[in-house]
């Protein structure tokens, strides 16, 4: 009798804990986030720019700008590699002659280092795509106004929920060409955003 009363004390708790973990992983299941994510920000960006000034004529010394990122991105491989798709939209760099207002659309693939500490991970940044310059100067002497460029960066993300992360980056952006115009154009852009997974 004794045993047999034993027996079922075990067996309720054995089922206890099955319950509790069936339960618990369930509620893991909810609460995971999804493989989709949106996020927007704010830039400076410190220009780099590759003028000659003994071609075009006057100060090449631009001013550094603002400027505002919105992304999109696919989670490949949890907390380990992740696709964008990232707008840039830097403000005007500006001298006394000439205003550059730049947009670049960059594939984006991102790389999380594995090591990470509870919700917050870092992260690398190699990408590449399409730069687009808008110059508004009456000595103007951008002629080109679209280039391929690449991208290589380098970050930090932290998680305040499941869903809702923030993140400081610094990417160095750089046109391909070799003609002068937006071909000179290379900067580096620090940003901080919100992004939200679903």
């Amino acid at each position: 009798m004794y045993l047999e009363v034993n027996m079922n004390k075990v067996f309720v708790f054995i089922l206890s804990i099955l319950l509790s973990v069936a339960f618990s992983q369930n509620v893991y299941a909810q609460e995971k986030r999804g493989p989709f994510y949106v996020g927007f920000g704010g830039s400076y960006a410190i220009e780099l720019f590759d003028f000659p000034e003994e071609v075009s004529g006057f100060d090449t010394n631009f001013d550094n700008t603002w400027g505002l990122e919105a992304k999109a991105g696919y989670v490949v491989v949890e907390d380990l590699f992740n696709i964008e798709l990232v707008y840039d939209y830097l403000n005007k760099f500006s001298t006394a002659e000439l205003d550059l207002e730049v947009h670049t659309v960059i594939f984006n693939l991102k790389g999380y280092i594995p090591a990470y500490f509870e919700k917050t991970g870092f992260f690398v940044n190699v990408g590449g795509g399409w730069i687009h310059g808008i110059s508004d100067g009456t000595n103007s002497f951008i002629d080109k106004e679209d280039d391929f460029c690449v991208r290589l960066g380098a970050g930090v993300e932290h998680y305040f929920i499941e869903d809702l992360s923030a993140s400081f980056e610094g990417n160095w952006t750089t046109a391909t060409d070799d003609d002068i115009g937006i071909g000179d154009v290379n900067f580096i852009s620090l940003t901080l955003g919100l992004k939200y997974h679903f």
